[in-house]
């Protein structure tokens, strides 16, 4: 199942390969895809692990910066 979400804020190029990383380290993400231009993140995973995923995620993006919010649509 693939969720998508519109991330606000997400200008900054470096910060890109650390959410990559923390969000793909979440166990039962399959993939993650993130697109800086269209500010949106695709994740991979079952549809079992998408309500606990959806919550690590947030908490991982308020963690990197504070200045980055999540929206699902």
């Amino acid at each position: 199942m693939k969720a998508r979400y519109k991330i606000v804020g997400l200008e900054h190029d470096e910060l890109i390969d650390k959410i990559y990383k923390e969000i793909s380290a979440i166990h039962g993400v399959e993939e993650v895809f993130i697109n800086i231009q269209k500010q949106e993140m695709v994740i991979e995973t079952e549809e079992e692990n998408l309500l606990r995923i959806e919550h690590a995620a947030i908490i991982i993006l308020s963690y990197i910066t504070p200045q980055i919010s999540i929206k699902k649509f």
